[in-house]
């Protein structure tokens, strides 16, 4: 199991490109997988884009963090599940996507 943060370092939105994470300060040579825990941190806005442009996207983690100050933008469209504990610090928007959340969500965000 390893941390992954958010670096947005990659050219797309999706969170299966290991251009966009770093994991101990260094980029990620892999995406996260169900194991690994997964920060969004403070100051950045992740706009997640569906993989394939089907309209569907499922995340699955160890743990899915938004800190205090950022932003994780679900598509406008379409559908997303997200299989993970959530802890909500920061801002989740979802526009007209229908988002199932099958674990706990906490925090202070919104």
């Amino acid at each position: 199991m390893a941390t992954y943060i958010w670096s947005g370092d990659g050219q797309s939105g999706r969170f299966d490109d290991p251009a966009n994470w770093s994991v101990g300060g260094s980029a990620a040579s892999t995406a996260p997988t169900s194991t690994d825990d997964v920060v969004i941190p403070k100051g950045a806005t992740v706009a997640l884009a569906y993989a394939d442009g089907s309209g569907t996207a499922s995340l699955n983690y160890a743990s899915l963090t938004v800190q205090a100050g950022a932003n994780l933008d679900l598509p406008y469209w379409g559908n997303v599940t997200i299989n993970t504990p959530v802890v909500d610090n920061g801002q989740i928007a979802a526009g007209t996507a229908h988002v199932t959340f099958s674990q706990d969500v906490t925090g202070k965000g919104t």
